[in-house]
């Protein structure tokens, strides 16, 4: 019982703690029109640094239908496959293993049509995949 009272008492002191640090953060209203939650955002949005350096552009590598059939996922290649002009990595996706997706579908390939006609989950499960270039057959 004791010890369900410290824990309760130790989570009690970290919120308070926490509350008076974010009290402290607060500055207040410069002039009496504002209210202080409207003043605190502005002066975060003044204070924030501005950015200096440019975001760096990334460069993916454009396959060929000749490239891309390097990366069928047999000897040791990844395995990659086209959807609408992307290239996505399923070496990992333990469905493709060997390139192969239930000796259906295989992979070094532009699968667009065969996933959207064929698939029974179409497109969805291209979202945890990574893509690693685009597609220009």
């Amino acid at each position: 019982m004791k010890r369900l009272s410290i824990k309760k008492a130790a989570l009690l002191l970290l919120l308070l703690s926490a509350l008076v640090l974010l009290a402290g953060c607060t500055t207040p209203a410069e002039s009496g029109t504002s209210s202080s939650q409207d003043t605190a955002v502005s002066n975060a949005v003044t204070a924030a640094p501005t950015p200096t350096a440019t975001p760096e552009t990334i460069t993916l590598p454009v396959f060929s239908s000749e490239e891309l059939a390097k990366y069928n996922g047999q000897d040791g290649n990844p395995a990659y496959v086209a959807v609408d002009g992307k290239v996505y990595d399923v070496s990992d996706v333990s469905v493709w293993k060997n390139g192969s997706h239930f000796g259906k579908f295989t992979a070094g390939q532009d699968l667009t049509e065969e996933i959207k006609a064929l698939s029974p989950h179409g497109l969805s499960k291209l979202d945890s995949v990574p893509i690693v270039g685009l597609y220009e057959p």
